[in-house]
């Protein structure tokens, strides 16, 4: 994603392209898989403030440009949600977790299954991780 496109992005959500915006989108936008905080602290270009990418990211998800998914220790990875670098594509699709490299992939073309739910549920978010190897690391297996 080059700057315009991350900045078309950011002001199409009504948000001020600043350059932590910016990086952060740059940044999830060259990953094929899920990316942790502490990865994303690492790998990003400038100083950062844990507080203000901890936002940032919150601020993200909260508008559906992110997704936060659980990998099999509990560590958070955080996955761009955009199709064509400018409108939202997020829906509710399973994800899967490689047990060798813990890499975790968006399988957009599965989607999850309707449940039924007895009356007076109601259904905010469901989750699917599949965990297994990746086609990856089953080359090396």
């Amino acid at each position: 994603m080059n700057l315009n496109s991350a900045i078309k992005v950011l002001r199409q959500h009504q948000l001020k392209a600043t350059s932590v915006r910016i990086g952060l989108l740059q940044l999830l936008a060259k990953k094929s898989t899920g990316i942790s905080f502490a990865m994303i602290k690492q790998e990003f270009d400038m100083k950062l403030n844990s507080v203000t990418l901890y936002r940032v990211l919150k601020n993200f998800e909260a508008i559906r440009l992110i997704h936060k998914v659980l990998d099999s220790g509990g560590t958070a990875n955080y996955m761009l949600s955009l199709d064509d670098a400018s409108k939202s594509k997020h829906q509710q699709h399973m994800h899967f977790n490689c047990t060798q490299c813990n890499n975790i992939f968006c399988l957009n073309e599965l989607s999850v299954p309707h449940f039924y739910l007895p009356e007076d549920f109601q259904t905010e978010f469901v989750g699917v991780t599949l965990i297994g190897i990746c086609p990856g690391c089953n080359i090396m297996v």
